[in-house]
């Protein structure tokens, strides 16, 4: 069954407590004590069971689910004009002035201004991870300013209805990232788009491989048969052959300067402080000077990953995969398509390195 097709779920967020709502059953929950300490979670095993418990005891199917952020644990400010990216230095004040290390930001144009809006990821992605293991799909997460409904008042059972009935529109436009379950069923389809192609490649390459073969047989001189029936011996005259070596050394010259003009990004996946800047270090190593680090939107239990662009050689990728795996011996080569980056690199808690910090 297409879980999709199943009731779907409204997660409300608030400062001191967290509200579900699927169908007609409307309930809130405050936080166990110590849990979440100025919206920062202290004891996140102890949300995660308070989510799976309010699921089970309630039976509720997996099905899609929309994530509301509470104004009061939104941090949003106003830019005067439409165009954000003229605001940049503005916006990036902004938000290096929010009081926690993981958030997840988005600028929305509202009212002829640019409304910037930023969450701390943990508040809700402890939530997030919790219902994708039981088999739910996020379909956004919206901050409440952004989601069309007044809540001022709170969440009440007309409210709820009127949300998960917007779902699909929120998730197009006030979501503040693309959820990663539906990044990955675009992969696929983009991957069985491939598979199809992979017939008429086959047929291409064959093609080319006979036009060679005639190629090669046309261009080859012809032996005079007059020689085979009365043959003149001459005495060999020494030749001087010259061979030109392939320039090996050029060639890795070559890709070592391509590395050097990548775009690469580092996500942190593993959440232990300090991995994404050891990629960093052995990136910058290399010469690459574009290079963006940060957070994943989901932790990463795996290997190290290493994603790489269609249009990168094969002999570039051989560079970056040796000098990421000098940190993460484990780390695996994935291609990708409409990447924002050349490389983007997501470290894994399989095979992190815990980093000592110096006295």
């Amino acid at each position: 069954m297409n879980i999709k097709n199943n009731q779907p779920l409204l997660v409300y967020i608030q400062k001191g407590r967290v509200g579900f709502f699927s169908g007609s059953n409307l309930a809130f929950f405050d936080y166990p004590e110590g849990s979440v300490v100025e919206m920062d979670v202290r004891k996140p095993s102890e949300i995660t069971n308070l989510t799976k418990n309010y699921i089970e005891t309630n039976k509720i199917k997996p099905g899609l689910v929309l994530i509301v952020v509470s104004d009061e644990i939104c941090f949003e400010k106003d830019f005067p004009g439409e165009n954000c990216d003229a605001q940049r230095e503005q916006i990036a004040k902004f938000l290096d002035a929010v009081p926690f290390d993981y958030i997840r930001s988005r600028n929305y144009r509202v009212d002829k201004a640019c409304k910037v809006v930023a969450v701390n990821r943990d508040i809700f992605e402890v939530i997030q991870t919790e219902l994708e293991e039981l088999g739910f799909i996020i379909a956004a997460v919206v901050p409440q300013v952004m989601s069309g409904v007044d809540l001022s008042t709170g969440l009440n059972e007309e409210k709820g209805k009127l949300l998960l009935s917007k779902i699909e529109s929120l998730r197009q436009t006030a979501s503040l990232f693309e959820m990663a379950k539906f990044i990955t069923e675009k992969k696929k389809e983009e991957d069985q788009t491939s598979q199809k192609r992979v017939p008429v490649l086959l047929v291409f390459f064959g093609l080319l491989i006979l036009i060679l073969i005639a190629v090669i047989i046309i261009t080859k001189p012809f032996e005079n048969p007059a020689k085979k029936v009365a043959p003149v011996i001459l005495e060999p005259v020494p030749t001087l052959v010259v061979v030109v070596p392939t320039p090996v050394v050029d060639q890795a010259s070559k890709s070592a300067e391509l590395v050097k003009t990548l775009k690469v990004q580092v996500l942190n996946g593993s959440r232990i402080s300090g991995q994404a800047d050891l990629v960093k270090k052995q990136l910058l190593s290399l010469g690459i000077k574009a290079i963006e680090t940060g957070n994943s939107t989901n932790i990463n239990k795996g290997n190290t990953t290493i994603v790489f662009s269609t249009s990168v050689p094969v002999a570039v990728r051989e560079i970056i995969s040796e000098a990421v795996k000098k940190s993460f011996a484990g780390a695996t080569s994935l291609e990708g398509s409409d990447l924002k980056f050349d490389v983007v690199v997501t470290t894994g808690l399989q095979g992190a390195v815990t980093i000592t910090p110096t006295p």
